[in-house]
């Protein structure tokens, strides 16, 4: 039993999220309408979604008025 989970190939991560997904938590594929949006019936709105910056990296910038 312990050889079969060995055996087992992992689900590879997808790059970025579709906006969907990524708002519900979900895991989302390559393809683009996604397989979970095409089975909702969300495939016309399905688009890549917008990474976050980091917080550290948001607090590092300078403020646009010249106050850090």
């Amino acid at each position: 039993m312990h050889g079969e989970r060995a055996m087992r190939r992992r689900r590879r991560k997808t790059v970025r999220a579709c906006n969907h997904c990524q708002k519900s938590h979900l895991t989302c594929d390559e393809s683009r309408p996604c397989a979970r949006c095409v089975k909702r019936g969300l495939g016309d709105t399905c688009m890549d979604g917008a990474r976050k910056k980091a917080k550290y990296l948001i607090d590092a910038e300078p403020q646009p008025n010249g106050t850090s």
